[in-house]
């Protein structure tokens, strides 16, 4: 039988044994892929060398019932997104986005939009000055494609048109907007300053390349930044480790508006 193929991204690489590894795939035809790459660490190895996470390229593998590691039969690689390894900021703020990815993909189901997402993210974090400004086009877009968007252009319990307050809540519980009324109806919801919807709702208005075109957001990155990982994190239902670095890293020089 040949082997599936596709592009593919290695999300997690870990030893198995002594020569082989078991390699975490998120690939554009099928989604999350579960691989076991035999003999990946021996010096004459179809691998040319073991794999490491954060690698794009081409991979073939032999299909296995469900619930075992498939067998990985290669992988070319293509782009090892070398500006990120060489500069420890953007790693951090990329080894985010692969735990993000890990925790929200589910195995072997296709998500084309959110492999190319994953990729063009690595590619700005690689190009930006602060590499942290990807960090909320990535969490945005990824929400979008999720079916988790929030509501932002109204109150998500009465209805109220969202107005700028001193004090804006987004509610990951309730899916949005909370308006001073109906703040109680969600004691923890997320609080930013003036603004932070108006930010939010630009940057879920206009997809991942539109944002990074025009250079969304440019303010409020903080509220922003957090706001979105809290809506994130009701969505996983857990927190991202990783995301703690990327919230303390966040620049405040925001563009007032």
């Amino acid at each position: 039988m040949p082997p599936d193929d596709s592009d593919a991204l290695t999300l997690r690489c870990w030893d198995y044994g002594e020569t082989s590894q078991v390699v975490h795939l998120l690939t554009r035809r099928a989604g999350r892929v579960h691989a076991l790459a035999k003999g990946s660490k021996r010096p004459k190895s179809a691998f040319l060398g073991p794999l490491d996470t954060m690698v794009a390229g081409r991979a073939g593998w032999y299909r296995r019932p469900a619930g075992t590691l498939h067998v990985l039969g290669s992988f070319e690689a293509y782009d090892h997104f070398p500006a990120i390894r060489r500069d420890l900021r953007r790693y951090y703020v990329a080894c985010h986005v692969l735990e993000t990815i890990s925790l929200a993909t589910r195995e072997e189901v296709a998500e084309e939009g959110i492999f190319l997402l994953t990729v063009a993210t690595l590619r700005l974090i690689e190009r930006a000055r602060e590499p942290e400004a990807a960090v909320p086009l990535f969490h945005a877009d990824l929400l979008r494609q999720l079916g988790f968007a929030p509501r932002l252009d109204a109150c998500v319990v009465c209805g109220r048109p969202a107005v700028s307050a001193p004090r804006e809540r987004i509610s990951p519980a309730k899916g949005g907007f909370l308006c001073d009324a109906c703040a109680m109806e969600d004691p923890h919801a997320y609080g930013g300053r003036a603004g932070t919807t108006a930010a939010l709702r630009e940057l879920f208005e206009h997809p991942f390349r539109d944002s990074v075109r025009e250079g969304r957001p440019r303010h409020r990155r903080v509220d922003v930044t957090r706001a979105l990982a809290a809506l994130l994190r009701g969505v996983l239902e857990r927190d991202v480790p990783t995301l703690r670095w990327v919230r303390q890293t966040a620049r405040a020089d925001e563009t007032p508006g």
